[in-house]
């Protein structure tokens, strides 16, 4: 049995930045891209923050923030942020996890204040050693997530969010090579939908710390 392509998912969320996967960001808009992956978001709020947010921040990461320029979309000077969370699916983990696999975590991001959130799934090639098979595989996750994603872009949630998947067969390759065609693309630069958690108290709370956070600490 072939190795797994990366050591673990801090691997690929590491390759999949380093090697310009979200340059499609960059390409439509002034972004600047952090990686969050080790960075517990209680580490951003103090505990008086989290009792007046009531925020379940404890248990939950972010892997990356891409800040940029909303004026590039809707002619305003505000900075927007979108919460990337990613999640690898290898041989040994593949049966043990779903296809709302990070969902959660991910609606997670819409409280904290994020006006965008996205979430990447990568399937590790050496899932199976026929492309068929491995295919049949990953429409088992794909096709509901893609139709679950659907339903909540459409009314009456209309949610700022995006899924795309890649089929990796190597770490020395561009990541953006290994996207696939039928992946529920979506970037703000043609969305009109708002994250509807923006106007509670809770999140603006959260949303106050987090642009502190990236101000004072990720230059």
């Amino acid at each position: 049995m072939k190795n797994n392509i990366f050591d673990n998912e801090s691997k690929a969320v590491e390759w999949l930045a380093n090697h310009g996967f979200f340059s499609v960001l960059e390409e439509k808009m002034n972004v600047h891209l952090y990686n969050l992956a080790n960075i517990r978001l209680s580490k951003i709020l103090n505990e008086e923050d989290i009792k007046k947010s009531r925020a379940y921040v404890r248990a939950f990461e972010i892997d990356y923030i891409a800040v940029f320029r909303e004026e590039l979309v809707n002619e305003s000077q505000q900075k927007s942020y979108m919460g990337i969370e990613v999640k690898y699916f290898y041989k040994t983990n593949l049966e043990n996890r779903k296809y709302h696999q990070g969902i959660g975590q991910f609606i997670e991001y819409l409280k904290w204040g994020f006006d965008y959130v996205t979430l990447v799934h990568i399937f590790d090639r050496n899932i199976e050693e026929d492309i068929n098979m491995l295919k049949n595989k990953i429409d088992e996750f794909k096709d509901p997530a893609c139709e679950l994603f659907k339903l909540l872009q459409a009314p009456p949630y209309h949610l700022p969010l995006a899924y795309v998947y890649l089929i990796v067969e190597s770490k020395d390759k561009n990541p953006k090579s290994y996207l696939q065609n039928d992946s529920l693309c979506w970037f703000p630069s043609v969305s009109t939908q708002l994250n509807p958690f923006m106007d509670k108290d809770e999140t603006k709370i959260i949303r106050n710390c987090l642009e502190n956070y990236v101000t004072e600490n990720l230059k």
